[in-house]
């Protein structure tokens, strides 16, 4: 681990060196936010066992102006978990210590005899520069290719679970990025993560453009060892909103692997009350049907097996009360497992800078399927940011 950092670093500077051409090399400003959440939640397992937990999360951002249009982001995500969910049993902690990038950057720790566990991760942490019409990012960064609200197919670097709704930055990936702006609507993207083993790299090259009032995607890639082929769209019919994406993974080892087709498409509609309505659907031709631990529920699935079903439908409506208070609620249903998730909430903004959210999670599935010993869970959380 403190080698690859040590050449992340290195490399960050010598391409910061590179980049600059001004001999004043303080820093041009800098930009320091975050924030501090207290969610603390019941939890109903199927058994009749109920847990108590909570969760202390602290959001750090800082961003960093540099001379020659060139900027430096760390963030971290830092949590304090503690309750009767055994935090620190070794199940939980590996899961707790795992970094989907190519460098190691989030330790995990228990103490209090199991009951409780420190996360600390950075999941930003890249160079950026602009020059014209290009930009060049070096690091931990999100690419955001995904379309949709539940599944994103073409999401090829750093997919995110639905069901971990107090991840709302979502991951990032390890990687190099060139982005091409043609113009105010068309752009070329290339984007690189690289791995110890080339099996487990990604490069992919992203088209986006507007035709006919439709903003397109077009993503062709190498992808874990298989071709990727992909592509994208959002846009209109009369008032409703249409969009969707889909791609096509095929194995390049010559092993006997079918073909895998991934499709999601959702439509969404705003009334003049301010109800917001979105309906979507999802065909995941890489599901296999095996036996899913509910831990892997709160952990980011691969583009080319993006759901724990063949089949999903997700129905969500999103209500504002008030300026200041709203209400949404979320229905799945994975028809195929016979399985079903329901998530209400309840929001309020205190003040610009405090909000109060009570929010459910019930899972409902056959034996097999990552729902089944999920349980009921209930929560409230406490927002201060800054």
């Amino acid at each position: 681990m403190v080698k690859r950092v040590i050449v992340l670093l290195l490399v960050m500077f010598l391409s910061y060196a590179g980049f600059s051409q001004e001999t004043d090399s303080t820093l041009k400003s800098i930009a320091f936010s975050g924030y501090l959440k207290e969610l603390p939640y019941f939890q109903f397992f199927t058994n009749q066992q109920t847990t108590f937990n909570n969760i202390l999360n602290l959001r750090l951002n800082l961003g960093i102006s540099l001379p020659a249009s060139t900027r430096l982001v760390i963030e971290m995500r830092n949590r304090l978990l503690s309750g009767d969910g055994y935090w620190g049993s070794n199940q939980l902690l590996e899961v707790f210590k795992e970094d989907n990038g190519w460098l190691d950057l989030t330790a995990a720790s228990a103490f209090g005899g199991s009951k409780s566990a420190v996360q600390i991760m950075a999941d930003r942490l890249f160079l950026e520069h602009n020059a014209g019409k290009w930009q060049f990012r070096l690091g931990r960064q999100r690419i955001n290719w995904g379309i949709n609200m539940v599944s994103n197919p073409n999401d090829l670097f750093n997919t995110y679970s639905f069901f971990d709704f107090d991840y709302t930055e979502r991951p990032g990936s390890d990687a190099i990025r060139t982005q091409y702006f043609i113009n105010s609507t068309s752009r070329l993207e290339l984007a690189v993560a690289p791995a110890d083993q080339a099996s487990e790299a990604v490069a992919a090259l992203f088209y986006g453009f507007n035709y006919q009032g439709y903003d397109l995607q077009l993503i062709t890639a190498y992808f874990h060892d298989r071709l990727a082929l992909g592509g994208g769209w959002a846009g209109h019919i009369r008032n409703a909103g249409f969009k969707g994406e889909a791609t096509l993974f095929s194995d390049l080892s010559g092993e006997a692997r079918e073909t895998d087709f991934v499709v999601s498409s959702s439509a969404d509609y705003i009334f003049t009350n301010g109800l917001y309505l979105v309906l979507e659907g999802l065909y995941n031709g890489g599901y296999e049907s095996t036996e899913v631990p509910e831990l892997t529920l709160i952990k980011p699935l691969s583009a080319d097996n993006i759901m724990f079903s063949k089949f999903a439908v997700t129905a969500s409506a999103t209500y504002p009360f008030s300026p200041v208070f709203s209400g949404s609620m979320s229905a799945m249903l994975l028809p195929d497992i016979y399985s079903v998730f329901i998530a209400p909430a309840l929001v309020w903004s205190l003040s610009n800078s405090i909000n109060l959210t009570f929010a459910a999670q019930v899972f409902s599935g056959g034996d097999k399927s990552a729902f089944s010993g999920a349980g009921t869970q209930l929560y409230a959380s406490f927002q201060w940011s800054f």
